[in-house]
């Protein structure tokens, strides 16, 4: 698939931009965007949710002061104020504007859009970053219908009754075998190395027991113990 492009800036991105049509009553509406920036921006936030991939790609490929004059224009806007601490978060780059002092805070992921985390107050920005991840990593996901009732099904809940009676030292022998035998099937070249180790000479086996087993057997001990 060919890059989709945003003729406004010339930037370009790898994957498709994501796209909403809103219906309303018995015929559908359709938003009018300003063809500045701040009106693009207003919009995504509004309607779209946030696209870390395209921000990242239009913050590079503009001029930090179209940023600041939004900003300017509109100290406690909401949007200019999502759209500066987003700058600086996704570049770690620093817009030439002082700490806001007033306006109440507001949420750069709308919650109603897409799934939030745990909310940080950001002071200089006046806005509570409830992004689900870091800069290198920040998985966003829109919500749906379907994933709202998964989520209410609550299984973390379900799994806490299932071992409720589940004696604890059972518990701790079965997570150790587990997590040994993951470990193994995570490096196969452990377990070759050990084999090579268990025999000598020639391909006789040793008399030593399985390195494995013993390990298991200890991890058993002590966790009855």
């Amino acid at each position: 698939m060919s890059p989709t492009k945003t003729s406004a800036v010339g930037i370009s991105c790898s994957c498709p931009l994501r796209s909403t049509v809103a219906i309303g009553g018995a015929r559908s509406r359709r938003a009018r965007i300003a063809s500045e920036l701040e009106g693009h921006l207003t919009f995504a936030f509004k309607h779209e949710g946030l696209d870390l991939t395209v921000l990242c790609r239009l913050f590079d490929a503009l001029d930090p002061a179209e940023i600041e004059a939004i900003v300017r224009a509109k100290p406690t806007g909401t949007y200019g104020r999502r759209a500066w601490f987003l700058y600086e978060w996704l570049t770690g780059r620093k817009l030439d504007l002082p700490a806001m002092t007033m306006g109440n805070y507001v949420n750069v992921v709308d919650p109603k859009l897409q799934y939030e985390g745990s909310p940080s107050a950001s002071p200089r920005h006046r806005v509570k970053n409830n992004l689900p991840g870091t800069r290198e990593f920040c998985p966003l996901v829109f919500r749906t219908k379907a994933l709202d009732e998964f989520l209410a099904t609550d299984l973390a809940a379900r799994a806490r009754e299932i071992v409720a009676d589940v004696p604890a030292d059972v518990l701790a022998r079965t997570a150790a075998f587990l997590l040994l035998k993951d470990s193994r099937q995570a490096t196969p070249s452990r377990a070759n190395r050990r084999r090579t180790t268990a025999y000598s000479g020639g391909g006789a086996p040793s008399a030593r027991p399985d390195a494995s087993r013993s390990i298991s057997m200890s991890c058993f001990a002590s966790s009855a113990s």
